[in-house]
């Protein structure tokens, strides 16, 4: 008797545990969807009159400890910023509308939001339309608020965006990304 009580609760709490698991990679694919809606449709902009993209970027052998808020980067004397408005945007965020929900992972584990290197997509009209927040000694990327496992796919889409400084910083960035704490 006392047998099959056990078995009945392992059957129970395995039943919770699959449900429980399954629910979870539904609320994954759900945040994974948004966020690809989000990058692909920066591919569909088609008046880039009101569209500026902002990058902030910090020397990679400069503090290469160090890590900053948003706030901290943009006023930092030292953050190296490129700004492209306008037609000068226009055919540089096709890349975009290629990434799909296989190029990237969910980050399992929150992070504190710092960064090295800070990208900013914003129209006069819609407010910010994308915002990342790259190599902040974790491992992960922050797009748009989602904490994301490294992905190149996503930073071969953010190349054309980038000045010719941004792009060496980039590269020793993503050369040394695992030199986090």
């Amino acid at each position: 008797m006392r047998e099959r009580k056990n078995r009945i609760w392992h059957l129970l709490i395995g039943f919770v545990f699959a449900l429980t698991t399954l629910n979870a990679c539904r609320s994954q694919d759900a945040v994974k969807q948004k966020l690809v809606s989000e990058l692909t449709s920066l591919a569909t902009i088609q008046d880039f009159d009101d569209i500026t993209v902002s990058t902030y970027s910090i020397n990679p052998w400069l503090f290469p400890r160090e890590r900053y808020t948003v706030a901290e980067i943009e006023k930092f004397a030292a953050t190296k910023k490129f700004t492209l408005n306008g037609a000068e945007i226009e055919g540089k965020l096709d890349l975009f509308g290629e990434i799909k929900e296989s190029d990237f992972e969910l980050s399992h584990k929150a992070h504190p939001k710092k960064t090295r290197f800070y990208v900013l997509i914003e129209s006069a009209e819609d407010g910010k339309l994308l915002e990342m927040l790259l190599f902040g000694g974790y491992s992960t990327y922050i797009v748009n608020g989602v904490e994301i496992k490294p992905s190149d796919k996503i930073l071969e889409a953010l190349t054309p965006l980038l000045s010719e400084s941004a792009l060496r910083d980039l590269e020793v960035y993503r050369d040394r990304e695992c030199y986090c704490d």
